[in-house]
């Protein structure tokens, strides 16, 4: 079994995580932790400067990825970790078909600034199109 957590450092995802821990545990499935960052370009800045920051976002990411991975590894977790780059909800969705996930968990809302507005956009678009059973923690 493959469980899906969506994180990105907020606290809904943070709790998130924990639910994912939580079943993985029980269940004795495999945790696939994503982070995905959307693109960094402010206006006046070249492209080559933009991939350098998009670049600098992606490591940054990976590193804090790898140090919950580490945690996660001593309590026999099997842990996978991934960075993607896009629309959170895309690639959720994306990776979900492409892994065969049986179950994403997520919360209920993330980091995505003015969406914060909206109740969970992402996490209300993954629920309504993924292959499988999708988990919103609040």
């Amino acid at each position: 079994m493959k469980v899906l957590v969506a994180y990105d450092g907020s606290k809904p995802s943070k709790k998130a995580l924990d639910k994912a821990v939580e079943i993985s545990t029980k269940l004795g499935a495999e945790l696939m932790l994503l982070t995905v960052t959307e693109p960094v370009c402010p206006i006046g800045i070249t492209e080559a400067d933009c991939a350098k920051m998009d670049e600098i976002l992606k490591k940054e990411t990976e590193d804090v990825l790898n140090n919950i991975k580490l945690d996660l590894e001593k309590k026999a977790l099997k842990v996978k970790t991934l960075v993607k780059k896009g629309n959170a909800a895309d690639e959720i969705l994306k990776l979900a078909e492409k892994e065969r996930i049986d179950m994403i968990v997520l919360g209920s809302h993330g980091r995505h600034g003015a969406k914060k507005f909206f109740l969970g956009s992402v996490s209300s678009r993954v629920s309504a199109h993924a292959p499988c059973s999708v988990i919103i923690v609040k």
